[in-house]
């Protein structure tokens, strides 16, 4: 990782209610967050799933997104300069989230049909009994 990126997330880690979470769990962190802000592309599906707004840090050479990869990719801010990523958060903290159809648009073809409904199902009946919790 760059000192710029490290930078950034002891930033990051030193403002109230923020956290980082690697190799862990992300389920509860998820649904408790009001966004995602995330480099891994696991989370870009999996908080649409929680219907939560997505910021994703593009960094430079990642795997291209496959056709589907990148129709769930119109739901996540993306951003691609550490410049870009406090005003991006504040906008969807603080502002409207331009992409909010989108992001339920692909909500709604997630959960259609087994056996993605059932995923959820385990999912949500998981976090209910505190399964999940780091």
């Amino acid at each position: 990782r760059s000192k710029e990126y490290d930078d950034f997330l002891d930033k990051w880690n030193s403002l109230p209610n923020t956290n980082t979470i690697v190799n862990e769990n992300s389920y509860p962190a998820m649904a408790a967050a009001d966004l995602v802000l995330t480099d891994g592309v696991s989370s870009l599906y999996e908080a649409q799933i929680f219907k939560k707004p997505i910021v994703y840090y593009e960094r430079a050479g990642h795997t291209k997104f496959t056709q589907l990869g990148e129709k769930w990719m119109r739901g996540v801010h993306t951003v691609s300069k550490l410049d870009d990523l406090v005003p991006t958060i504040e906008k969807l903290l603080f502002g409207k989230n331009d992409l909010e159809a989108i992001e339920e648009e692909n909500f709604k073809q997630l959960t259609k049909g087994f056996p993605t409904q059932a995923i959820l199902d385990f999912i949500v009946k998981d976090l209910r009994k505190g399964k999940f919790n780091s």
